[in-house]
């Protein structure tokens, strides 16, 4: 179970470790993971049917990337896998984040990612970033 609320913002990334996208978001969640006030955690969804090396694609991920925020294995890559462990009621696609305020209420869901080589990239993580700085902010939400 992963804590939501409890005086902290939550970052929820649902990804797998097959996933190019959900890799370079990562990356950039990777950056965030110093905000104070700030929780990050990847639940994994894999498409292998082998759960040990499901586990072991995972752990490569965290170490290439020099995770500092856990990937926890969710189950199989399908619709009702996600959409039975979370508030989504219709998910699209590899990455999607779930955006949770301090007091753990659902700011935002967002799918898709734009990686570094995109025109998007840039405007995306900035705005990302300061929606964050503000989330997290000791004024916010207290």
């Amino acid at each position: 179970r992963v804590p939501i609320g409890e005086g902290k913002v939550t970052l929820l990334q649902v990804m797998g470790s097959w996933c190019p996208n959900c890799l370079d978001e990562s990356s950039f969640f990777n950056e965030l993971s110093d905000f104070d006030n700030l929780n990050i955690y990847a639940l994994a969804f894999e498409k292998n049917k082998d759960r040990l090396r499901s586990l072991n694609s995972i752990k490569r991920i965290e170490s290439y990337l020099g995770l500092k925020y856990p990937i926890l294995f969710a189950g199989k890559a399908q619709k009702s896998e996600v959409e039975r462990l979370l508030p989504i009621s219709n998910f699209i696609s590899y990455p999607t984040y779930l955006l949770f305020d301090k007091k753990g209420d659902l700011v935002e869901i967002h799918a898709g990612f734009s990686g570094p080589a995109t025109k998007g990239y840039s405007k995306f993580t900035s705005e990302f970033r300061s929606k964050i700085q503000s989330l997290t902010s000791h004024s916010h939400g207290q």
